[in-house]
């Protein structure tokens, strides 16, 4: 019964990111259109939620790399119950390490060139020095990781992510798994595998823009 309950609750919680990845607000679209530019990984509507409470979130764009929610404001948001809904929703997130960082329509509008860590400074720095702290041991875990298994830790990656039709260039493969939400084996299983996905990963770029253009033919059929 319960697992009924957490399979229902998942469904529902995916067809609603389903239905608000089809809306943006002007300022939505002119924040994608920046972290796009300044080629900036992001998951917009990502969800947070427990399985068995009645909290479910959504983050507008959710930049993995500094597990970082940024909020893009309307008006609505001026009013006191949507304000305290805010609090709420940024205390869920921070729960789990994730900050918050709320931008009005009319900021994202005065904005001609992003980059993350301007973004970063943005967000209060004690909030910022406990994800670095969660971040460095990660890095340790993920460095443990991939070395045992012979895989390159000091050569640049490409992953292309389907959810924004784009490729993304990272130093190496500890700095692409810090910038993804994914857990280490799963990106283990992309990378030896080829497996279909939502994302693939490759450490040629040539073999990259061949995977994309067999994607992109593929969708086109």
């Amino acid at each position: 019964m319960m697992n009924d309950f957490a399979e229902q609750k998942k469904k529902w919680v995916f067809d609603r990111r389903r239905q608000l990845l089809k809306t943006f607000i002007p300022g939505q679209n002119k924040f994608k259109k920046l972290l796009d530019q300044a080629n900036i990984l992001y998951v917009r509507e990502q969800p947070s939620f427990k399985l068995y409470t009645s909290d479910v979130y959504f983050m507008d764009f959710y930049v993995p790399y500094y597990q970082l929610d940024v909020e893009i404001d309307g008006r609505q948001h001026r009013y006191k119950d949507r304000f305290n809904k805010d609090l709420s929703k940024a205390e869920f997130l921070w729960n789990d390490r994730i900050a918050t960082l709320h931008l009005t329509n009319v900021e994202v509008d005065a904005i001609d060139k992003i980059d993350g860590e301007s973004l970063w400074e943005k967000v209060p720095e004690n909030q910022r020095c406990k994800i670095e702290r969660i971040k460095e041991e990660q890095m340790e875990g993920w460095k443990l990781f991939f070395s045992h298994r012979n895989i390159d830790l000091d050569s640049p990656i490409w992953l292309y992510f389907n959810e924004n039709r784009k490729t993304y260039r990272f130093d190496n493969i500890l700095e692409l798994q810090r910038s993804v939400h994914y857990p280490t084996e799963k990106v283990l299983g992309v990378l030896k595998e080829e497996i279909k996905s939502n994302f693939f990963v490759s450490f040629d770029e040539e073999e990259m823009k061949m995977m994309v253009r067999r994607r992109e033919i593929k969708k086109e059929l």
